[in-house]
Formats: structure tokens, C-alpha cells, sequence
């Protein structure tokens, strides 16, 4: 988990000690629950402050943001791994795994001079089609005719 940065930690220690306490076990992973008990105070309360203490909020966001980065900067260092594991299903031929590539990519969108889908034999069935008979109007009943209401004596 990313440490706070210097400025959010003086931030952090401006706070009351339960608003202190409150950020700390929120940081530690805990939920609103956990971490409002651990520091002493309502659920509700720690919403309240979520939502209506700027300084509180502020702080909470920034840390949401730091989270954030670091997740991206994680999942960028697997995307060369990711790759491989694309290529090694194609490889073995994984045709779920090609397609899904072949409309990421956008090959499988028909240009202006070849309307893809019915030129290439070979992915013409791989490529869905609609149903005809799935998609013709129902057919309408007509209205039912007013209510006569009784009038009572």
C-alpha cells in the first residue's frame, strides 16, 4: 500500500485525534464500520465527515487518488505479460480469445470498399448474425374500449 505524501501527512496531523484515528484505520484497509469503532465513534459520523468536512474529505480523496495511481502503475508493469498470455491463446488456438482481439483492434469493422463480414468465408461464422424471425414486430392487439362507470344512487 502507498505511503501518504509529506504534505498529507501534516494535513493528517492538523486533525482532532478521533478524526486521526478514523483516517488510520481507513488506511490500514479497514471498512467504514471497523474503522469508525476503532475510533471511537458512529458510522454515521464518519460519513458525516466524509461528506461535509472538507479538510476530512480532502485528505480522504487524495488518498483514494494516491491508491489509484499506484493500482495503474501496477497493472501497467503486467501488460507485457498480458500480451504474451493474448499471443500464447491465439497460438493454441483460442478462437474466443482471437475474436475478442480481432473487434478490440476493429478488423472485424466492413470498410467503405469491402463490406467485411460477407467476403471473408473463413470469419463469416465466427461473427454473429442477427436472427430474422427475433427481430420482426409483434404484432399490436388493439385497445381495449372504455369503461362504463355505473352511476349510484
Amino acid at each position: 500500500m502507498p505511503s501518504l505524501p509529506l504534505s498529507a501527512i501534516a494535513r493528517l496531523e492538523s486533525l482532532p485525534p478521533d478524526k486521526q484515528l478514523a483516517f488510520s484505520a481507513l488506511f490500514q484497509g479497514n471498512n467504514f464500520t471497523a474503522a469508525a469503532t476503532q475510533a471511537g465513534i458512529g458510522r454515521v459520523t464518519l460519513w458525516r465527515w466524509l461528506k461535509f468536512d472538507p479538510e476530512f474529505a480532502a485528505l480522504y480523496e487524495a488518498w483514494k487518488q494516491q491508491l489509484r495511481e499506484a493500482a495503474h502503475a501496477g497493472l501497467l508493469k503486467t501488460a507485457d505479460a498480458a500480451v504474451a498470455a493474448v499471443n500464447q491463446a491465439v497460438a493454441k488456438g483460442d478462437a474466443k480469445i482471437a475474436l475478442a482481439l480481432l473487434r478490440e483492434l476493429g478488423v472485424l469493422r466492413p470498410t467503405q470498399n469491402a463490406p467485411f463480414p460477407f467476403r471473408c468465408p473463413t470469419l463469416r461464422f465466427l461473427i454473429p448474425t442477427p436472427i430474422p424471425a427475433l427481430h420482426k414486430s409483434r404484432p399490436t392487439t388493439p385497445p381495449s374500449p372504455p369503461m362504463k362507470h355505473r352511476e349510484t344512487k
